[in-house]
């Protein structure tokens, strides 16, 4: 079954990209992709390399405060494995999977590392809530339509809600936990209690773990330094993309429409963002006067060129890790065999005892 709905979200992406080659045309939009120029293509692998590595040193100052000593390469590596299963994946698991990952690798707890992929994900947000407003600042009389302010505001939302979300639940922690497990017990199911009851454990974790990231102005500084560093990477990623297809876009159009491409990729509809995230950059842009061919494919080239370099990057790493946690199920099996029924070691080896 999970084959299967994996299967259904890759073929709800591939059915809203149909749906955009029937509006744009697949003979126009082939046209434009095939122009792309192998030079451009690959100074955008450095700059999207840049941004990658930015982010494995900013989570690595986010986890300094909780004794984290393990350096940047060992988070890189945990950080292309999220990426690969966010792209091959359903549900942004790979964001599920990271704070697990460093947690057993490093010997954080949950919360700590929760913590620190939340803040990562406030400071990503801000960061592209600042691009959006400096877009907004010189976009194009063409593209003031009321529903795109209207879908800029919703973003705006969203930073503010999440940084909402943040606050009250460090603040009122405890009453929280009691709601969410007063809302379980209410419901008579024992699943349901039980996940009640993991999620109030969670949720406390999480808020230990951001009381002890103990951030200062003087940390927050190559924090919020470095999350420009990665989006301004990103951009720039995308724009050498735009450059090898010959497509021109003014500079506060294309910005709007990567912001909205990366919000609307962000809905744990399909992997990776496959489909939606085309559909909202084709959209912006199609509304700042591209050509909606010529948006199409850049939106295009540019998902399926971060798409083949994480898969390509993040393969081995990914399988590396599959190995290693298979090893550790095997190892874990032995000692349960090695075990008496009654839990207590075979008469083969020692208890321990004098």
């Amino acid at each position: 079954m999970g084959v299967l709905k994996a299967l259904g979200t890759f073929a709800l992406g591939l059915g809203l990209i149909y749906l955009l080659l029937g509006y744009a045309g697949p003979g126009e939009t082939w046209a434009v992709i095939k122009k792309a120029e192998p030079f451009w293509l690959a100074v955008a692998a450095v700059t999207f390399t840049i941004s990658i590595l930015a982010r494995a040193v900013r989570w690595d100052l986010l986890l300094r405060p909780m004794e984290y000593r393990g350096g940047v390469r060992g988070l890189l590596g945990i950080y292309m494995v999220s990426l690969f299963l966010s792209y091959v994946l359903p549900a942004r698991v790979g964001d599920l999977a990271r704070p697990y990952m460093a947690g057993k690798r490093f010997d954080l707890s949950i919360g700590k590392a929760l913590a620190s992929v939340a803040l990562e994900r406030v400071f990503d947000l801000l960061a592209v809530a600042l691009a959006v407003l400096l877009a907004l600042a010189y976009l194009p009389r063409a593209m003031e339509a009321a529903w795109v302010l209207r879908g800029v505001v919703v973003l705006a939302l969203m930073v503010v809600l999440a940084i909402l979300v943040l606050l009250v639940s460090y603040r009122y922690e405890a009453r929280l936990a009691a709601l969410v497990i007063r809302i379980a017990s209410t419901v008579q199911m024992g699943y349901v209690t039980a996940i009640g009851r993991r999620s109030s454990s969670l949720l406390g974790a999480f808020n230990r773990g951001l009381r002890e990231m103990t951030l200062t102005r003087r940390s927050m500084v190559p924090i919020a330094s470095i999350s420009l560093l990665v989006w301004g990477a990103e951009l720039a990623t995308s724009y050498l993309v735009l450059l090898s297809l010959g497509v021109t876009a003014s500079l506060p159009a294309f910005i709007l429409a990567i912001s909205i491409g990366v919000a609307f990729a962000t809905l744990p509809l399909t992997p990776g963002g496959l489909g939606s995230y085309e559909l909202g950059v084709t959209a912006v842009l199609t509304m700042g006067g591209v050509p909606g061919a010529s948006a199409l494919a850049f939106s295009l080239t540019d998902h399926i060129f971060k798409y083949a370099y994480i898969l390509a990057f993040g393969a081995v790493p990914t399988f590396h890790s599959w190995k290693q946690a298979m090893a550790g199920l095997e190892g874990r099996g032995s000692r349960d065999r090695e075990m008496a029924p009654d839990g207590n070691p075979s008469p083969g080896e020692g208890s321990g005892r004098g």
